[in-house]
């Protein structure tokens, strides 16, 4: 694989190369893990190498099972290498009063209860966008795939984008496409629809 965009676009690669990191500042993730100690949720730390989480409940075991994604390692000794995202184990609703603490960082969701945060100045579009540049492409040669709200700035940084038919609607209304989701083969039908491959 040539690029990665990793970590809603936190960590970007090219072959084994990270091209751009934006890991949170401390004092961002203080206040998420406040926010998280004080309303008893489950806060989940992704450093480039590593994932941990401080407690695993339902909520946790629903979304990452929606995902195929093994649990994490749960661990209380923080904050040894850069944090690139955390997943806050709660409903934005929930959320909103934590969103207007953060200085330097941003929420996102890609599930009902799992909430992304990353550097304000990061995100799937900005990794996007550092692949392109370092490449020479333009947008219009890009085409990304996608299914929930983490997903609306990749698809502004693309010519083509297109959305997997159980992505949220407004993730619908903002693609190219609707196709069938990866695991029915959705991608491969919709790069050879438009011969893209």
């Amino acid at each position: 694989m040539d690029g990665m965009v990793t970590l809603n676009g936190s960590l970007t690669f090219i072959c084994d190369e990270v091209i751009d990191g934006n890991p949170l500042c401390l004092k961002d993730i203080e206040i998420v893990e406040e926010y998280s100690k004080n309303n008893g949720l489950p806060l989940q730390y992704i450093e480039q190498e590593q994932t941990y989480i401080n407690f695993i409940n339902d909520n946790v075991r629903e979304a990452l099972g929606s995902v195929h994604t093994s649990l994490p390692l749960t661990k209380t000794c923080y904050h040894q290498e850069d944090i690139f995202q955390l997943i806050l184990y709660a409903n934005k609703c929930a959320c909103q009063k934590l969103e207007h603490k953060l200085y330097q960082a941003k929420m996102t969701s890609w599930y009902d209860s799992a909430i992304d945060i990353v550097r304000e100045d990061a995100g799937k579009g900005h990794g996007i966008r550092q692949v392109l540049k370092y490449y020479g492409f333009d947008k219009s040669e890009a085409v990304a795939f996608g299914d929930g709200e983490n997903d609306v700035e990749l698809f502004e940084s693309v010519g083509y984008s297109f959305a997997v038919n159980n992505a949220t609607d407004h993730l619908k209304n903002l693609a190219f496409d609707v196709t069938e989701p990866l695991m029915e083969g959705g991608i491969l039908r919709a790069l050879k629809k438009y011969d893209i491959l």
